[in-house]
């Protein structure tokens, strides 16, 4: 049985406290800063991406921290795109948590050679409590994310690292338009969640934009709302159905990363202005409902890679063209639902699923054995 090591984490988000208007100013500026950075860095072919450091981009006023964090994210982004945002960013090794009576703060290095301390405005109890286990050494720093609200409002978002886990028991998920979670036990049968339920609302809604004119923006726009919130409850029931069972058979979950995840820095209501494909939106709330609720109960969370899960066999390894929700493999004959499949490939991945000497099976290619 392969086992893996993970740390648990926690998530604070904490205003800053007495914040002046020319450092919001300045944080602002830093902000557009990165996201200029990052559209410079996607703009360079890919070859070229692999040595950069903050020395190339000397002729900015960013600290080297945040740069080299964002080189590190665009080189990891696999097509091209522009970056609307890009928060600011840095790991545990780059800030400084503080304490002075009952004020905490925390201190890093904006701009090069000069490091910045601000006081946090911390009223959640359980927050305090975990900022002391962070002085005391009780747990580790993880990154930090400067934040800034619809309002304005600047926070930081910190990172805590608990407690190391060793997980060997996974539920595999695998997630879709029609059936949105399959989930592979590890101990064999997969469960689809609200596949009867979601393709419901899919219809009804269809059929009810269908009767609507393309100029009626009003009722279109009312009608979105609708079906984003009923997709948002059925989310919300999943993440919480699918952590349930994770409990239950004391397992990890492990997840296939989703495509262009700079999404995910916002998916407040507005965000879905910014992601154009309604699926696509509901994916990557779906995704971000799991990790937090996973964070809040102490459930380990894996993310792979999402090449091929869905093409490949769970039995033998091969890669084969899925059929819509049919999947037969051509060199053992396997047949199963193509999502199930996919969550077996997901729930037995170690890093790379399929063996480097397996071809393509197609009526003129065969896969080595």
């Amino acid at each position: 049985m392969h086992s893996s090591i993970f740390w648990s984490s926690q998530e604070l988000t904490i205003p800053f406290s007495q914040l002046d208007q020319d450092t919001a100013e300045k944080l602002d500026a830093l902000e557009r800063w990165n996201v200029e950075l990052a559209n410079r860095i996607m703009s360079l072919p890919q070859k070229d991406r692999r040595s950069l450091n903050s020395k190339h981009f000397a002729d900015m006023h960013l600290g080297g921290a945040w740069i080299n964090h964002t080189i590190r994210k665009v080189r990891a982004q696999s097509k091209s795109h522009s970056f609307y945002s890009m928060p600011l960013e840095t790991d545990g090794n780059n800030w400084r948590l503080s304490r002075s009576e009952d004020v905490f703060f925390v201190s890093f290095r904006l701009f090069r050679r000069k490091k910045s301390r601000f006081p946090l405005h911390v009223k959640d109890v359980s927050h305090m409590h975990s900022l002391e286990l962070l002085l005391r050494g009780d747990v580790r720093p993880g990154n930090i994310r400067i934040l800034r609200s619809r309002q304005g409002f600047w926070s930081i978002n910190i990172t805590l690292l608990l407690e190391r886990k060793i997980v060997d028991r996974w539920l595999g998920v695998d997630r879709g338009k029609m059936i949105p979670v399959a989930a592979a036990s590890p101990d064999g049968p997969v469960t689809f969640l609200k596949d009867r339920e979601i393709l419901r609302i899919v219809l009804e809604f269809d059929k009810l934009r269908s009767k609507l004119r393309m100029d009626d923006r009003e009722k279109l726009k009312e009608l979105e709302r609708k079906e984003k919130d009923a997709i948002t409850l059925i989310n919300k029931s999943i993440s919480k159905e699918l952590l349930d069972m994770a409990e239950s058979l004391k397992a990890g979950i492990r997840l296939e990363a989703l495509p262009n995840p700079y999404h995910l820095d916002d998916l407040s209501n507005d965000s879905y202005s910014i992601v154009k494909d309604w699926s696509h939106w509901a994916f990557c709330q779906l995704d971000a409902f799991i990790k937090q609720e996973a964070q809040n109960r102490g459930v380990v969370i894996d993310v792979v890679p999402p090449d091929f899960t869905s093409q490949t066999c769970c039995r033998c390894g091969a890669i084969n063209k899925r059929r819509r929700q049919s999947f037969v493999c051509k060199r053992c004959r396997h047949k199963l639902h193509a999502d199930a499949n996919a969550a077996l490939v997901i729930r037995d991945w170690y890093g790379m699923y399929c063996p480097l000497d397996v071809g393509v099976v197609t009526g003129k290619h065969k896969a080595s054995s």
